[in-house]
């Protein structure tokens, strides 16, 4: 079977791989390889030496950056093996979870009027 990539921006270890390998392995089931490209001036070149060299189909992610909207729609659409995320960068996709885990857990965390009593500021305010 041949194997399918994803080149994606970053060094082993950067955000990008941390995210996608776990999101297409764990949560998409999909035996999709991520490879990092360095830079997103590289990203096409490793897709198609990972093609050439060592088979199967390679595709590359790139962060939107300042391109609008639109291009990454087109991106989508175009049949080419990049794609545009459409968002600015893949890191702002965690934005909406952190801000929420943020929110929740900073309701428990003590606060300074209530620190004598050992309540939290949800307690506090909302009964929690």
């Amino acid at each position: 079977m041949p194997e399918l990539w994803l080149v994606c921006e970053g060094e082993k270890g950067s955000v990008d791989v941390a995210i996608l390998s776990p999101v297409l392995s764990t949560i998409l089931a999909a035996e999709i390889v991520v490879e990092p490209a360095g830079g997103h001036s590289q990203l096409s070149t490793v897709a198609r030496f990972l093609e050439v060299q060592r088979g199967g189909r390679a595709a590359y992610l790139k962060d939107r950056d300042f391109r609008t909207r639109e291009a990454a729609e087109v991106a989508l659409q175009d049949r080419s093996p990049g794609f545009l995320l459409r968002r600015h960068s893949i890191e702002n996709y965690l934005l909406a979870y952190l801000t929420t885990v943020f929110a929740r857990n900073s309701f428990r965390l003590p606060c300074k009027s209530t620190k004598e009593t050992g309540t939290s500021l949800g307690t506090t305010i909302f009964g929690i």
